[in-house]
């Protein structure tokens, strides 16, 4: 076979230079190896920790508040349920998507039927937490939202509803295609659904440092209770951030 020599400069030029490919192919390998074992000890150690911790704090709250032996007892203990419990109502509804929910190998269609009604649920029992509050205040005569708590759980509660109303669209896509697109609609259901988780895991967290945990628990129950939820937190956004924006570079 015959090739010019003009054609000869042009395929030395095309070969590889640097480190050989040996070489580099075989540091990736090790990269990947590293990875699939942090994924390994993350979904085999990590994840069942954090779902055992949750059952552990909602138990806990349960244990402190006592549900039925004050109307200010189903607050905390409501709320606990609706937003931190990793294995129901919000966290589960917003996890359900991923490999480490309860639902995995189902069928997209039962996940989807089983998302709504764990946040329709998630709602209700936040919005009875909600009302326990209100009315508690009311019958002391008692201002409301004075503390960052307060005032947290309300912003909390308007975008949880908002994101519960703005839900029916991502499920009825057809309602909007005309005025957005479907992949835009779900990111920004997505979006907002995690929004909407994070603000309730703060307002939790600013919860700790009331007067009511305060003198029932005690600063030393504060610190392992953010370390938990944040760890809660990588495990729930991790799925939006790989789907929505990783996926998107």
């Amino acid at each position: 076979m015959w090739m010019s020599p003009s054609g000869c400069a042009k395929a030395k030029n095309d070969l590889p230079t640097g480190k050989p490919v040996g070489r580099s192919i075989g540091k990736r390998g090790k990269n990947e190896s590293k990875y699939d074992v942090l994924r390994e000890v993350w979904k085999s150690v990590a994840v069942p920790c954090i779902i055992g911790g949750q059952g552990v704090f909602v138990l806990y709250i349960t244990y402190l508040a006592r549900p039925g032996s004050s109307l200010f007892s189903w607050h905390p203990f409501l709320m606990s349920l609706a937003v931190t419990q990793f294995t129901g109502l919000m966290a589960e509804a917003v996890s359900l998507f991923t490999k480490y929910s309860l639902a995995t190998g189902r069928p997209h269609s039962t996940r989807v039927t089983a998302h709504w009604v764990l946040l329709a649920a998630a709602a209700i029992a936040h919005g009875l937490g909600y009302a326990a509050i209100y009315y508690t205040k009311e019958s002391k005569n008692k201002p409301h939202l004075t503390s960052w708590h307060g005032s947290l759980g309300f912003v909390t509660s308007l975008v949880l509803w908002t994101q519960v109303s703005v839900g029916v669209f991502a499920k009825y896509p057809k309602v909007l295609e005309r005025f957005v697109s479907l992949r835009a609609l779900r990111e920004g259901h997505s979006l907002s659904g995690s929004l909407c988780f994070v603000l309730g895991v703060v307002t939790v967290c600013v919860s700790l440092w009331s007067d009511w945990f305060q003198s029932n628990a005690g600063m030393w129950a504060v610190y392992p209770v953010v370390a938990l939820h944040v760890f809660l937190l990588c495990a729930v956004l991790k799925r939006h951030v790989t789907r929505y924006v990783w996926a998107g570079k």
